[in-house]
């Protein structure tokens, strides 16, 4: 782990290496989670960093979010550098209205959009 004053970059060796930066969750205190151990060949325990614990508990609606995205891009075809960026940003933005008019109870197949 390093720490600047106002960001703290943490390492953590889970299957793969996971690095997170963050400026407003510290190190400290450890979490504790449940990983399989193939020399053991049983479950342990082992300590994980608070921020990356976060991370899991609040990754779903990422996840989510680039699920339907490359399930249901439009195909806005450019030449210019910014086209991809301009069409990713048409989707995301579909995409995260459709989730928050479905959280208001509304349902309608993103496809209708």
């Amino acid at each position: 782990s390093k720490t600047d004053d106002t960001l703290e970059i943490v390492r953590w060796n889970d299957n793969v290496v996971v690095t997170v930066v963050t400026n407003c969750i510290p190190l400290e205190p450890m979490k504790t989670t449940v990983r399989y151990s193939r020399v053991e060949k049983k479950k342990i325990d082992i300590r994980m960093p608070d921020s990356v614990a976060s991370y899991n508990q609040h990754m779903n609606g990422i996840d989510l979010n680039d699920q339907f995205v490359s399930t249901y891009h439009c195909s806005i075809r450019s030449k210019k550098w910014w086209g991809p960026f301009f069409s990713w940003a048409v989707d995301c933005s579909c995409v995260k209205g459709w989730l928050l008019y479905r959280r208001i109870g509304k349902n309608i197949p993103l496809l209708e959009l």
